[in-house]
């Protein structure tokens, strides 16, 4: 996961309509950007969601590291990290959900990679699509470095 993404593109499983200089478009695809300590607040709290989601408690997560090396171990998908936060007694999906909504909203994420999400326009992305994004946002910027770290300790 050495390799820097510039950005993730994720098509919409459900398009939308939109208006973009007075004239109706169709969404087909929301292309995100890495965030800047502008978004650290924000990406501070992703990352404490995914962090104590991890199934610690059974030492699972303590198993796996003791037992499998950490170059062999590969980051969750965002379909799985989605999963795992709404599973956990210790994170909150919906306010993870609201963090990640705020920090769409402060310029790091493009309908059809050129106009920038609004309120409105957030707002009528279907919930499994958003979903998808949160967890493509979290594996693909925020995490990566975390599982960066593992690697060289």
């Amino acid at each position: 996961m050495s390799e820097r993404l510039d950005e993730i593109r994720h098509t919409l499983e459900i398009p939308f309509k939109f208006v973009y200089k007075g004239q109706e478009e169709i969404a087909e695809f929301i292309t995100l950007r890495p965030p800047t300590t502008k978004n650290r607040r924000e990406c501070g709290a992703l990352e404490q969601s995914f962090m104590r989601a991890l199934p610690t408690s059974e030492g699972v997560v303590e198993e796996q590291i003791k037992s499998e090396p950490v170059e062999d171990s590969k980051p969750p998908t965002g379909t799985e990290t989605m999963a795992m936060i709404a599973m956990s007694k210790n994170s909150d999906l919906g306010e993870t959900m609201e963090i990640a909504r705020k920090l769409f909203l402060s310029d790091v994420a493009y309908i059809n990679g050129e106009t920038k999400v609004v309120g409105n326009s957030i707002d009528n992305v279907s919930l499994d699509d958003f979903k998808e994004l949160v967890g493509k946002y979290l594996v693909g910027f925020i995490l990566r470095s975390a599982f960066n770290s593992q690697k060289t300790s």
